[in-house]
């Protein structure tokens, strides 16, 4: 079972990986647009969504995998729900910059 679980938290962690990768990309080619702007509270809310960004970098970092499948299976809900609220964040506020 520890193989098992040890498994998923790496397709897991890859997963987050890459969509991380994609919303960075996202993020970059938006940034110097949302600057160009001066539109304060887009700039603010890039700042937040930024912030989110790190929070879920910190928590993947420090969660201790020990094996606890319900304490798995709750982190992973959490950080699933966590991950596709950024996603939407992120297109909620660059869909208004496309032209």
């Amino acid at each position: 079972a520890e193989e098992r679980n040890y498994e998923e938290w790496n397709k897991f962690r890859l997963d987050y990986e890459e969509r991380m990768a994609e919303y960075d990309k996202e993020i970059e080619e938006h940034r110097a647009e949302i600057k160009n702007l001066r539109d304060k509270r887009k700039q603010e809310r890039l700042e937040a969504i930024e912030e989110q960004r790190r929070d879920l970098d910190e928590r993947m970092e420090n969660y201790e995998n020990d094996g606890d499948p319900s304490r798995w299976e709750n982190f992973k809900a959490e950080f699933n729900h966590d991950m596709n609220q950024l996603g939407r964040s992120i297109k909620d506020l660059f869909k208004n910059n496309e032209k």
